[in-house]
């Protein structure tokens, strides 16, 4: 749904309206070469990582969609509520290889493209005129805490977002063909991209409706039947893999776990806002406010945030429900207030540049400090010393990388308790965190030795790093008897 103004309010951008595009690539250079450059950094590797990841690298590496990461046997298909995400991972390690800079890579390339998306979409659509605005959204998407997160941590709740993104571009095609069709294939592989993210979408359809009644029908109904089929095919392939059971047990137990609302304290949320409604309150454009665009992006992300709230399943890495429609409400409705070009048109800009150091900014001045101790090198040598070729492994997240760039057998924490006693009786060594000696001595046998301990390099522990803390630990076999 675009705007029909005028691009009137580019008169009091600081950027010429020819200058935008270079400066949005230096932008989205920017952050892409400051991500890529921490990449192996920050995060520190954990567990949601790993599960998501795996299936991707067991298909580059064997040819096959099975996982030893997971909640489920290592001979079934993997089974869960975002398989896409690591198919398209394994399209991407096969060509590049695998490690840990590969994988984050892939999803760092997914925000960048979810920020040009965002940009894309308030030019193309109008939906904010100002030539700065457009340029500092594109930044904000890419330095928001939550979303900063979001694309460097190696879920795959950023390729939703992409495909999201994407069908609102679309949406705006003035080819019908293209626009529905772009619609229909979208909307087919949203549901492998993520169950939580399609109850969020069917929710922003409903709101698209509300809004905007007979114009959004038939998009919304195009993307909507998409969907369904898209959630069919996912289905009726499942249960051909024999892994439905699976997908179902997993998804239920997921949604039973209540993960509070971190997603709500993002400090990078509330101060675009909250420039907005002072430029509201400097102009006295009180008439902004009932914009229905604006309006409608409001009730998305305010509706989005209680409606997982509610679910008690609000973490930072579902936070783009939220601050993407609460960003374009900002952005359009400081670009509707018209903010007179001075020292209040600089403040407003400021404020909403400061949202951004809580998240790409900080994050990076972290990892900087704590460069030495986050670095993954002495987790991979830890490894290939204590690792011999023939060893079948049970290990901590933690190591996930070092262990399988060998065609080592390895079972990760996250399925060690879906294991067959068969299974429980294979491993030799044991890579993992101190804490999990004794789940190891429980679920595999108590007759394990000590080999070696990586030492974390010393640094300063008041900045609060998760560092790598690992323990080898290899399986004491019953002497064979004298002949």
């Amino acid at each position: 749904m675009t705007d029909d103004r005028s691009f009137g309010s580019s008169a009091r951008s600081l950027l010429r309206p020819g200058t935008e595009k270079h400066a949005l690539a230096a932008v989205l250079a920017l952050c892409l070469a400051v991500s890529m450059f921490t990449a192996t950094r920050s995060p520190t590797v954990w567990l949601d990582e790993v599960a998501y990841v795996d299936p991707g690298v067991m298909l580059a590496m064997t040819g096959r969609f099975v996982t030893t990461a997971w909640w489920q046997s290592r001979h079934e298909v993997f089974g869960s509520y975002s398989p896409l995400f690591p198919l398209m991972m394994g399209g991407w390690l096969d060509v590049f290889g695998v490690g840990l800079f590969q994988v984050r890579s892939f999803t760092i390339l997914l925000g960048v493209g979810c920020a040009f998306l965002f940009w894309r979409l308030l030019k193309t659509g109008r939906l904010v005129q100002s030539v700065d605005l457009r340029v500092i959204a594109a930044a904000v998407v890419l330095c928001g805490y939550g979303f900063s997160f979001l694309y460097r941590c190696g879920r795959g709740d950023v390729l939703a977002v992409t495909i999201l993104l994407g069908a609102l571009n679309f949406l705006l095609a003035d080819s019908k063909a293209w626009r529905f069709g772009g619609l229909t294939v979208l909307g087919i592989l949203l549901p492998s991209a993520g169950l939580a993210h399609s109850v969020v979408s069917a929710f922003l359809c409903g709101v698209g409706l509300v809004a905007f009644g007979r114009r959004a029908l038939a998009p919304v109904a195009v993307f909507g039947c998409a969907g369904l089929a898209g959630a069919g095919l996912l289905l009726g392939g499942l249960h051909l893999a024999g892994t439905l059971h699976n997908y179902i047990q997993v998804t239920t137990a997921h949604f039973a776990i209540p993960l509070g609302a971190p997603g709500l304290k993002d400090p990078s949320l509330w101060i675009p806002v909250a420039a907005a409604l002072t430029a509201v309150a400097v102009t006295r454009r009180w008439s902004v406010l009932r914009d229905r665009i604006a309006t409608a992006a409001l009730a998305s992300g305010l509706g989005s945030a209680a409606l997982l709230y509610l679910l008690s399943h609000f973490p930072i890495y579902y936070n783009w429900a939220i601050f993407l429609p609460l960003m374009l409400w900002a952005f359009r409705t400081i670009d509707l207030a018209e903010v007179p070009r001075g020292w209040q048109y600089r403040v407003v800009v400021l404020a909403i540049m400061a949202s951004m150091l809580p998240g790409l900014p900080a994050r990076t001045g972290l990892t900087l400090l704590e460069w030495r101790a986050r670095d993954y090198e002495p987790v991979t040598k830890f490894v290939q010393r204590y690792v011999a070729a023939a060893d079948v492994v049970v290990a901590d997240f933690q190591p996930y990388y070092a262990l399988r760039q060998n065609p080592n057998l390895v079972f990760f924490v996250t399925s060690w308790r879906t294991l067959s006693a068969e299974d429980r009786r294979l491993p030799t060594v044991a890579i993992v965190r101190p804490e999990q000696i004794a789940t190891v001595n429980q679920l595999f046998g108590e007759a394990w030795t000590i080999t070696g301990k990586l030492e974390p390099p010393i640094h300063d522990h008041r900045i609060g790093a998760t560092l790598y803390d690992l323990v080898a630990l290899r399986r004491i076999l019953p002497s064979s008897p004298q002949q």
